[in-house]
């Protein structure tokens, strides 16, 4: 497919190689943006290929930090990774489909809450989900998706260190 080039990561949990499918500068250009910051694309639809997963054991994370995992996380991992091998893991090609994003998002965003990963990216990958709802025109989990993007990102907001301290008079 035109406009992608894949990378070569190594699976942290069962070590087989995943490639994944990476857009090439200029791929698409943004037509407009909601308030949320969901882009309305000409071109390939970037949410597509927010999340990668290991066609052999079914590990998902998102591409960035797709190899940062530690072995208690792991751990937590193996139960559920047992079942989707049992039930087969859907392959990826270049060209993902909204169905494929959303099998992808939604791996990603159940091994996160299994892993207790990080709020604010739960409330990424949650409103990922909720936009790929939205262009399907499913207005209730949009909303149902949106809503628990709100509430992580709140969390995150909330629990960061790194936020200014309010002093009391």
């Amino acid at each position: 497919m035109e406009g992608v080039y894949t990378k070569k990561l190594t699976c942290p949990v069962c070590k087989s190689e995943v490639y994944v499918v990476r857009l090439k500068h200029g791929t698409y250009s943004v037509i407009s943006r909601y308030s949320d910051l969901h882009p309305w694309v000409n071109g390939i639809n970037p949410v597509y290929y927010v999340g990668a997963i290991c066609e052999n054991c079914g590990y998902a994370a998102s591409e960035s930090n797709f190899e940062e995992i530690s072995s208690e996380e792991i751990r937590k991992l193996l139960p559920l990774l047992a079942k989707k091998r049992l039930a087969g893991i859907k392959g990826m090609s270049e060209e993902r489909t909204w169905e494929d994003a959303l099998y992808v998002l939604s791996s990603v965003f159940e091994q996160y809450e299994i892993r207790n990963t990080d709020p604010y990216n739960l409330g990424y990958v949650a409103q990922n989900i909720g936009w790929l709802y939205r262009e399907v025109k499913d207005e209730e989990d949009e909303q149902i998706w949106l809503e628990k993007a709100l509430q992580y990102y709140l969390k995150a907001y909330e629990s960061s260190p790194q936020l200014p301290r309010v002093f009391l008079h």
